[in-house]
C-alpha cells in the first residue's frame, strides 16, 4: 500500500506532500530554515510529530513541534 505524508505548517498556511517519511522531514526542515526557525531534533520529529514513540523527552523547540501538524494518508496515484 502507498501513502503520502502530508505536513501542513500552522501560522504559514503550508502544505507540504512526500512520498517518504523522510522526504517529508527535509522539506520541513528547509521550510522551517528558510523561515528562520530551528527544525524538530530526531526525537522531537519521532515523538511529537509522528506519534512513533512514547518516550518522555524535553522539547527544546515547541516553536516548530508545536506548528507541524502530520498526516499520513492513502495514495490513490499510480506508480508509473
Amino acid at each position: 500500500m502507498n501513502y503520502l505524508h502530508v505536513a501542513v505548517i500552522e501560522n504559514f498556511e503550508e502544505c507540504l506532500i512526500s512520498a517518504s517519511e523522510e522526504g517529508l522531514r527535509q522539506q520541513v526542515n528547509e521550510f522551517l530554515t528558510r523561515n528562520s526557525i530551528p527544525p524538530p531534533t530526531d526525537a522531537e520529529w519521532r515523538i511529537c510529530v509522528l506519534s512513533k514513540s512514547e518516550d518522555d523527552i524535553q522539547i527544546e523547540n515547541l516553536t516548530a513541534v508545536g506548528m507541524i501538524n502530520y498526516y499520513r494518508v492513502e495514495s490513490q496515484l499510480e506508480k508509473k
